[in-house]
């Protein structure tokens, strides 16, 4: 019926217009993710080379867990707020 007809077409239009919607998403993460355009927008200090990637993010994660379990001892105390254990 013409219900069937509609979704034919929908998914007609669908398949045409894919690869120009995967064209323009992936040209705008390209224009958004880049190191140097993250560091011109200050948010990240630089980039981290790929051979390192590894180690430095298990090391950064480690030191903030780390970090994230000491301030929950202190608040736990009742000692210091959270911006007050982080100083």
């Amino acid at each position: 019926g013409t219900r069937d007809l509609i979704k034919e077409q929908i998914k007609a239009r669908e398949a045409i217009l894919k690869p120009v919607y995967l064209q323009a998403a992936t040209e705008f993460a390209d224009l958004h993710d880049k190191t140097g355009r993250m560091k011109a927008k200050n948010v990240i200090r630089y980039a981290v080379p790929w051979e390192r990637s590894r180690e430095y993010f298990y090391y950064r994660a480690s030191r903030r867990m780390l970090q994230d379990d000491y301030v929950k001892q202190l608040k736990d105390e009742g000692s210091v707020s959270y911006d007050a254990a982080l100083e």
